[in-house]
C-alpha cells in the first residue's frame, strides 16, 4: 500500500464528513459543491502511481454510505471522473488548471446526470429543465469556483507525497 493510498483513507473520510455536515448547507439555488469529487479529480491529475483509482473506489464507497442515492452511483461517477481526468491530463498536460476545470465540468455533469437518471428510474421524476436550472448548473458553478482552491491544496499534498528527485 503506497503512501498516497494511506493518506486517502483519513482524508476522504474527513472530506465526506465535511461535505455532509458543512458544504451541503452552502447551496446556490438547490445545487451544492461536491468536494470529494473535486479532490478525487485533482488527485487523478496529479498522481504519479495511478492511486487515483483507489481514491475513487474508496471515496465512492464512503459517499455511498452517507448518500440517499442508489447503490454504486457515487462509485461509478467517481471512477468515470478519474478516467476522464486521466484522459484529459494526457491531452492538456501543459495547462493543469484548464485540465482541472474541464475535468470538473465533465465529472460534475456525469455525476449529477447519473443521479438524475437514477432518481427517474426509482420513480422520483424531477423535470429535466428544472433539475438543470436549479441543481446541475448551480452545482457546476460552485464546483468550478472551488476547483482552483482544491487543485492548489491537493497540489501541495502531492508535492509532499511525490517529492522531486534531486540528482547530484
Amino acid at each position: 500500500m503506497s503512501l498516497s493510498m494511506i493518506i486517502s483513507l483519513p482524508l476522504l473520510g474527513l472530506l465526506v464528513i465535511i461535505q455532509s455536515a458543512i458544504i451541503s448547507r452552502f447551496t446556490l439555488l438547490r445545487g451544492s459543491a461536491d468536494i470529494v469529487l473535486l479532490v478525487i479529480i485533482a488527485w487523478a491529475l496529479l498522481d504519479q502511481d495511478n492511486s487515483a483509482w483507489f481514491w475513487a473506489v474508496f471515496g465512492g464507497i464512503v459517499v455511498n454510505m452517507v448518500s440517499a442515492l442508489p447503490l454504486f452511483i457515487p462509485l461509478i461517477c467517481y471512477l468515470i471522473s478519474v478516467a476522464i481526468a486521466k484522459l484529459i491530463r494526457r491531452r492538456i498536460s501543459q495547462i493543469p488548471y484548464l485540465a482541472m476545470v474541464v475535468s470538473v465540468f465533465c465529472g460534475t455533469i456525469i455525476s449529477l446526470g447519473l443521479s438524475w437518471i437514477s432518481l427517474v428510474i426509482e420513480g422520483n421524476p424531477i423535470p429535466f429543465s428544472l433539475a438543470m436550472n436549479i441543481i446541475i448548473l448551480p452545482s457546476l458553478l460552485l464546483n468550478t469556483f472551488l476547483s482552483f482552491l482544491v487543485y492548489f491544496l491537493i497540489g501541495g499534498l502531492a508535492e509532499k507525497v511525490y517529492p522531486e528527485e534531486i540528482t547530484i
